[in-house]
């Protein structure tokens, strides 16, 4: 029997919402860096960050093999968004989601990457937040989740994990 988990809110913020954001209670935040260092480096620290319950961290790039050649991904030394990467959010997230009323994911801009693995986690756990609550934490016009990531944790979920559920989020349709 699959336990249906109720978080009170997903946020999804850049960079500098998620650093200035306090925390209640039983949060946990997943931090999505680029591999490029200076970008990187601009990243705040988290104001509040001993008030999170989590800190899960995660490098990869904001780019889909349809983005750039595997010989440009190399060239350019990014990081494309994995299996690997996928294994690693769902374990981590399994371990933790048991204790959690609220959880904000956010990467540089909020706009790509981090709405993918929040639409991503929240199907495949049955979070409880529904589609139109889950958007209207989504205050950016050029919202645009990263399709790749969110299709990889998808599959990743469904494949090795032999987790069930509907997502539709984002274009999948069981």
């Amino acid at each position: 029997m699959f336990l249906l988990l109720v978080v009170k809110k997903i946020y999804v913020f850049d960079r500098i919402r998620a650093a200035k954001h306090r925390p209640r209670l039983g949060t946990a935040i997943i931090r999505i860096f680029p591999t490029d260092e200076a970008v990187r480096a601009s990243y705040p620290m988290l104001d509040h960050g001993d008030y999170f319950d989590y800190n899960l961290e995660y490098v990869f790039d904001d780019i889909s093999p349809i983005d750039y050649t595997s010989e440009e991904i190399k060239e350019r030394k990014l990081v494309l968004f994995s299996e690997t990467n996928a294994e690693r959010i769902i374990t981590d997230f399994r371990q933790v989601m048991q204790a959690l009323d609220y959880l904000v994911v956010h990467c540089d801009l909020g706009r790509r990457r981090s709405p993918a693995v929040a639409a991503a986690l929240n199907h495949m756990f049955r979070l409880g937040i529904a589609d139109k609550d889950y958007l209207e934490f989504i205050h950016d016009p050029d919202w645009r989740p990263n399709m790749h990531v969110y299709r990889t944790l998808i599959e990743v979920a469904r494949g090795r994990f032999n987790l069930k559920f509907n997502a539709y989020l984002l274009g999948e349709k069981d």
